[in-house]
């Protein structure tokens, strides 16, 4: 490198900072900033609701992480990014310089400005928050009365969160829960047979839809819906979608509020050349670039960019690579969604068991991407063949899941 001091900030530490961090290696300075402590795994946090995972299953300390990648570790936000001086601000007080910095800053939850969201409603984005809802449950379940609550939102984490609620429910104790949706049907943005299918499932559950239906205000014991209706409200759920980090938008690299961050195919911002953008902050142009394998992909491509310009060379294009989609519906099933095939059946809940259990260790032990990538696309396969071939040998606990239906294509 033309340089060997250069320094690259990255700014955010999730799946596509770390991935950014673990491409770079030792041949530049590197610091990591993100005010939390933890890496969360978010794609799990749905499983909290049920106790099925605790919150130190989907955390790890950043700390540990990253200095044993060599690099430089801050707990911090960062306030303001001076382009033309090239350097951030931190909430400390703190001024740093960089020669290129790498922005995986994700996104925030969107309250679409409803009134009362804040105030009483819990957002579904951080273990902290599902941890939270996990709580108020328990709270609700031990006073031995029934309780209503509203789940705000019918996309994948609406529909996980439903899942994890059934699976939770206590025998003695009833449990209304209220689902609304916009849209005409749950996650709008895949194939119609997911949406029939869970309604399906929950045909004999103290489960109601309101599609077609937006919360106009949330109150303490109230949701207010735009036709007019109030729901009972002992909890409210908040899974309303999430929009940019103000950051972006502040820094000039997205040109509203509630825009993500324009990008070349290189991932370099469009507005600043030592500026890169990866992860769920990049505009990418599909809802599929907000899964946690395409952040960590495009995290070790910016990454991989930032090095090749700051030695002068040709920047490369990052190329999304299809992927299915896995999401589960309590213990009742696990969908696997690729375009308009649809595959649904308890036994795939093994395959994004064993998915969440790869990727967290070799986050844990700061394995590359493309290596933690190679094990989870060789299950796909693997697992599909065993499951549509011996429903038996697919299972690993017989115990538990001989009494779920196999696995089917919808």
């Amino acid at each position: 490198m033309s340089n060997p001091k250069a320094r690259i900030i990255i700014i955010g530490a999730n799946f596509a900072g770390l991935a950014a961090a673990k491409r770079i290696e030792s041949e530049a300075e590197v610091i990591l900033i993100d005010p939390n402590p933890n890496f969360e795994f978010t794609p799990n946090i749905h499983e909290l609701i049920a106790d099925e995972k605790s919150p130190a299953d989907l955390q790890l300390d950043r700390e540990h992480v990253i200095s044993a990648l060599g690099h430089t570790w801050v707990q911090d936000r960062v306030t303001s990014i001076d382009k033309a001086k090239k350097h951030i601000e931190l909430e400390s007080g703190e001024s740093l310089a960089y020669d290129a910095c790498i922005i995986t800053t994700g996104g925030v939850s969107n309250y679409r400005g409803v009134k009362g969201v804040e105030e009483h409603a819990i957002p579904f984005k951080s273990v902290d928050e599902v941890h939270k809802i996990r709580e108020r449950i328990v709270d609700l379940n031990e006073r031995g009365k029934e309780y209503s609550i509203v789940v705000a939102g019918g996309g994948s984490v609406g529909v996980e969160a439903l899942g994890e609620l059934l699976r939770y429910r206590e025998e003695d104790t009833v449990i209304n829960i209220e689902l609304v949706e916009a849209q005409d049907r749950l996650l709008p943005g895949f194939s119609p047979k997911v949406s029939k299918e869970v309604l399906r499932l929950c045909k004999d559950q103290n489960v109601t839809f309101h599609f077609g239906n937006r919360i106009e205000e949330v109150q303490a014991k109230t949701v207010k819906l735009s036709d007019g209706r109030s729901l009972n409200s002992d909890l409210c759920i908040w899974t309303g979608g999430v929009k940019p980090n103000p950051l972006l938008f502040e820094a000039g690299l997205s040109d509203s509020e509630n825009s993500w961050a324009a990008v070349k195919p290189s991932l370099q911002s469009v507005n600043d050349e030592h500026i890169f953008v990866a992860g769920d902050a990049a505009d990418l142009g599909s809802m599929d670039s907000k899964q946690a394998f395409f952040a960590m992909e495009s995290g070790e491509k910016a990454a991989e960019n930032v090095l090749r310009f700051l030695n002068g060379r040709a920047l490369r294009t990052f190329f999304k690579i299809p992927r299915p989609y896995l999401y589960s519906f309590g213990d009742l099933t696990c969908f696997l969604i690729f375009h308009d095939l649809v595959i649904a059946g308890a036994p795939l809940l093994l395959l994004k068991e064993s998915i969440f259990r790869i990727t967290i260790e070799g986050i844990r032990a700061g394995n590359s991407c493309q290596s933690i990538l190679k094990l989870v696309d060789k299950l796909f396969p693997k697992y599909l063949k065993d499951a549509a071939t011996n429903f038996k040998s697919f299972v690993s606990n017989p115990l538990k899941f001989l009494t779920k239906p196999p696995v089917v294509i919808l």
